[in-house]
């Protein structure tokens, strides 16, 4: 009628409960092995979150220094008021103030913490090579310019550095210090 368990009368069953221990350990280690991978999920979508705000804000950088040489480069008049800025003193731990220049980008919905800026520094000189006359050496101007920019928070920051001689900066007399 009822097949035999045990194979021995009044002998007890002694694997009773043995396998809810067993899938609650499987299941323990199941849920384990979830919360890891959500939190490797949730690591990685956040080093995408602040890889794509450090890209804005290189953009907004680059944007910047391109405005900077426009301005430089739409006329010799402003050679002449780059040449009375004063000098940037710690270019690369700037926070965009103060600036010669600033860039709305948020009109392509970018959304940007901050506006991007540029600051043009006086010139460096250098000797055009072939200049013969030592008596009065010709000279290019060489116009250091920083771009920086800001990305979707205050944390992503980026400052670049671009020297523009200008194109249609007229070649000028070599400072004192250059012309010997």
């Amino acid at each position: 009628m009822y097949p035999l368990i045990n194979k021995r009368p009044g002998a007890r069953a002694t694997q009773r409960g043995s396998a809810l221990i067993v899938g609650l350990i499987l299941l323990l280690v199941v849920t384990i092995l979830a919360i890891a991978g959500m939190q490797d999920t949730l690591l990685q979508e956040r080093m995408s979150g602040h890889w794509h705000d450090r890209n804005l804000a290189f953009q907004a950088s680059e944007a910047a220094l391109r405005q900077g040489e426009g301005w430089l480069e739409s006329s010799t008049a402003n050679h002449g008021t780059a040449q009375t800025h004063d000098r940037l003193e710690k270019p690369f731990s700037w926070d965009g103030d103060p600036a010669h220049g600033t860039l709305d980008m948020n009109d392509l919905d970018l959304e940007l913490a901050e506006d991007a800026a540029y600051y043009v520094n006086p010139p460096s000189y250098s000797r055009v090579p072939g200049s013969m006359d030592i008596a009065e050496p010709e000279c290019d101007r060489i116009f250091p310019i920083f771009g920086h920019g800001v990305g979707g928070t205050e944390n992503a920051r980026v400052t670049l550095r671009a020297d523009i001689i200008p194109r249609n900066s007229p070649l000028v007399s070599c400072p004192p210090e250059l012309g010997e």
